[in-house]
């Protein structure tokens, strides 16, 4: 990531927690995004959504781990639940109209270690939502992949710096206890 950097002229961040690093591409007029050309040669950008999926190829774990910690920036949520007893429980979930994509993060994880589950919401085929005036209403079903499990999402918040954590089989959020 770094050599493509310096060779596109992008600027490079490294988060300190870890190993990933970011990029971010100076515009140019009339210069295309070197990054979004590198996505169109995979195949990964420029799909429909509900045929998103993720290139057929041999990808280093530390791939894996990156591209895990963007979905999840994008299209994830990290979850504190609170059960009529009173104890907390966490969850991370990923959400996508592309049941190849659910596959394949859930897939991921595993490699990683990390128990999940995928479920398809239908929630939003079965009722429709009016919104100014007109009716919104989902066309394809929703796959969720949720790490509920405590131990899976201690694991998973060390591989991916979440900041979730457990202590004495309590959930700790910081700023939430």
């Amino acid at each position: 990531m770094r050599e493509f950097a310096a060779e596109n002229g992008c600027s490079v961040r490294v988060i300190p927690q870890g190993t990933i690093v970011r990029l971010r591409f100076p515009f140019k007029l009339g210069h295309r995004n070197p990054l979004t050309d590198r996505l169109r040669h995979f195949r990964v950008w420029g799909q429909r959504c509900d045929e998103k999926q993720l290139p057929d190829l041999r990808l280093s774990r530390d791939f894996w781990i990156g591209c895990l910690s963007g979905l999840i920036d994008t299209d994830g949520c990290v979850r504190q639940k609170v059960n009529p007893k009173g104890t907390l429980h966490g969850s991370v979930e990923f959400a996508t109209v592309s049941s190849t994509l659910a596959k394949q993060v859930s897939d991921a994880l595993m490699r990683l270690g990390i128990v999940n589950r995928v479920r398809v919401d239908l929630r939003r085929q079965k009722h429709s939502h009016f919104v100014n005036g007109y009716v919104v209403a989902s066309r394809r079903p929703i796959h969720i992949v949720e790490v509920s499990r405590a131990t899976a999402l201690v694991r998973l918040a060390g591989i991916l710096n979440l900041r979730i954590g457990y202590e004495r089989g309590r959930a700790c959020f910081p700023g939430k206890q």
